[in-house]
C-alpha cells in the first residue's frame, strides 16, 4: 500500500510538473526588409496619434501568441506567422506564448535600432528545447500553389517574400491566408488574396497589364523631347536601413505625399541645351545624344527660362521629392536599390563600368516608370537648398527646401560616382555657382 501511494505521488508530481516546464524561446534573427506590406494602403495602421506604423512580421511555430509593447494592432496569418503592428519608433517587443516564458526582445540587440513607420521588419523566434513550438512546426499543415501569369517569367511573392517566378508551383505552403503578388518591370503589380488548405492546391492566373504612363513631346528648333506623367502619391523618403550604411543626411525616412507631374524621359541632351541657348556649355566630350555637362544651378535657370517662352509650358527643376519619387518608380516602386534595379551595372554608367567618360543617353535600362539614367551619367540638380538635417523638420507634403543655405542638392550620383553613393537616397550638396563634368540636369513640369 506504502509503495502504491509513492508511485500515486510521483505520478501526481510529475504530471503537476509537466505544464511548468516551459520551453526557452529565443531570437533568432531580426531584418529589415524592402518588403512594402507596411506600406500598403490596404494593410497600412495608424497609432491614436494618426502615425502610420510600422510591421514586424514575427515567425515563430506557436498558437494563441500575444504581444505586448507599443502594439497598434496583430494579427495571425496561417502557421508560424504573426503580423504585428508597432508605432513608429518601437524599441522592443515582449512575447507571449502558452508554455513558454515571456520573451523580451529588444531590437537593437539584433541590429534594428527601432522599427519605423511604414516599414517591414522580420523577426524569426527559435525554441531552444524542442518544446511545444518544435512540434508545432513539425505538425505544420501545407498546401501547395500554383501560379500561372502572362507575361511569362514575372517573380512571385508570397506575403512580401520572393519565392520564384512564375509560372510554378510552390509546396509546403503554410495552411491559412496569404498575399500573393506578381511582379515584373514594366507591368502593375497584380495582388491577390489566398486560402491555403491542408494537402490542397490554389490555382492564381495573373494577367499583368503593361504600364501606360501618359506622356508628353516637344520640339524645339528641331530637337525633340519626351516628359513622362507621374502619378502622384505617397511613400517613404530617406533611407530605410538604420545603420552605417545610410548617411546621416538620408534619415529619418518619413513619408512624403505629392502632387502629379511630369519629368523629362532623359537627362537634357546637349543637342536640346544648344537648341534652346544656342551654345553647348559641354566642352569636353561633346554629343548631341551625350547629357548636358559643365552647367551651373543657375544655367539650368536662364536655361528653362528660355524653354518656358519658346513651348508656352512651365518646366522648372524636380524638388527633391518629386527626384527621388521619380527615381524609385513612383507607384510602381519595386523597392530597388538604384532606379530601376539592385544592379546598377544594368541601369547606369557608374565608376565601375563607365571608363570615366559620358555616354548617350537611353543606353542602359530604363526604371519601373520607363525614365533612362537616374542613377548614373550625370548628376541633376535639384530645386531645393542643401540641409543635412531637412529630413528632421521636412513637410509631410510636396517639400521644398527654400531655407536659404550655401549649397543645393544634386542626385542621381553619376560616370564617377562608385555604386555606395548612386542609391536612390543618396543626397549631394553643390555650390549653385560650381560647375563640374559630372553634373547635368533633368526637366520637370506641372501643367
Amino acid at each position: 500500500m506504502k509503495k502504491l501511494t509513492e508511485i500515486l505521488l510521483i505520478v501526481w508530481a510529475i504530471g503537476f510538473a509537466l505544464p511548468a516546464m516551459a520551453q526557452e524561446l529565443t531570437v533568432e534573427s531580426m531584418v529589415a526588409t524592402n518588403d512594402q506590406t507596411a506600406n500598403d494602403s490596404k494593410f497600412m495602421k495608424q497609432d491614436n496619434k494618426g502615425v502610420y506604423a510600422g510591421l514586424v512580421k514575427v515567425r515563430i511555430a506557436a498558437d494563441n501568441v500575444k504581444f505586448e509593447g507599443h502594439v497598434v494592432e496583430q494579427s495571425h496569418h496561417g502557421a508560424g506567422e504573426y503580423w504585428v503592428f508597432v508605432a513608429d519608433k518601437s524599441d522592443r517587443l515582449r512575447i507571449l506564448t502558452p508554455g513558454s516564458e515571456p520573451l523580451e526582445v529588444r531590437f537593437k540587440d539584433y541590429g534594428v535600432k527601432e522599427v519605423l513607420s511604414r516599414y517591414t521588419y522580420v523577426l524569426t523566434i527559435a525554441s531552444q528545447t524542442g518544446g511545444s513550438a518544435a512540434k508545432h512546426a513539425q505538425s505544420s499543415a501545407y498546401g501547395n500553389l500554383n501560379v500561372d501569369c502572362r507575361p511569362v517569367g514575372a517573380e512571385v511573392y508570397l506575403d512580401g517574400q520572393l519565392i520564384g517566378t512564375c509560372p510554378g508551383v510552390f509546396n509546403q505552403i503554410s495552411v491559412g491566408s496569404h498575399m500573393v503578388e506578381v511582379k515584373m518591370d514594366g507591368y502593375a503589380t497584380f495582388t491577390q488574396r489566398v486560402s491555403v488548405e491542408e494537402n490542397a492546391k490554389v490555382d492564381v492566373k495573373a494577367s499583368l497589364s503593361a504600364i501606360q504612363n501618359k506622356t508628353e513631346s516637344f520640339t524645339v528648333n528641331g530637337v525633340t523631347f519626351t516628359m513622362v506623367e507621374v502619378e502622384g502619391g505617397t511613400f517613404v523618403m530617406g533611407s530605410p536601413f538604420d545603420s552605417s550604411v545610410a548617411e546621416l543626411d538620408e534619415r529619418p525616412p518619413h513619408p512624403v505625399s505629392l502632387r502629379s507631374f511630369f519629368i523629362g524621359q532623359t537627362e537634357v541632351t546637349q543637342a536640346l541645351w544648344e537648341a534652346v541657348m544656342g551654345n553647348n556649355p559641354s566642352s569636353q566630350q561633346v554629343g548631341d545624344d551625350k547629357p548636358v555637362n559643365e552647367v551651373k544651378w543657375d544655367d539650368c535657370h536662364a536655361f528653362i527660362s528660355k524653354l518656358n517662352a519658346l513651348t508656352g509650358k512651365t518646366f522648372r527643376l524636380p524638388t527633391e521629392a518629386e527626384w527621388e519619387y521619380a527615381a524609385r518608380g513612383g507607384k510602381y516602386s519595386r523597392g530597388y536599390q538604384f532606379a530601376g534595379s539592385n544592379d546598377i551595372d544594368a541601369v547606369a554608367w557608374h565608376y565601375e563600368n563607365s571608363h570615366f567618360k559620358l555616354y548617350a543617353v537611353a543606353q542602359k535600362r530604363p526604371n519601373e516608370l520607363g525614365l533612362y539614367d537616374m542613377t548614373g551619367n550625370v548628376s541633376e540638380w535639384c530645386e531645393d537648398f542643401y540641409d543635412d538635417m531637412y529630413y528632421s523638420h521636412s513637410p509631410s507634403d510636396n517639400p521644398c527646401n527654400t531655407k536659404e543655405s550655401n549649397y543645393r542638392v544634386s542626385r542621381g550620383g553619376n560616370y564617377s560616382r562608385k555604386a555606395e553613393g548612386s542609391g536612390v537616397c543618396d543626397r549631394y550638396a553643390k555650390s549653385p555657382s560650381f560647375s563640374d563634368n559630372y553634373t547635368g540636369l533633368r526637366l520637370v513640369g506641372s501643367w
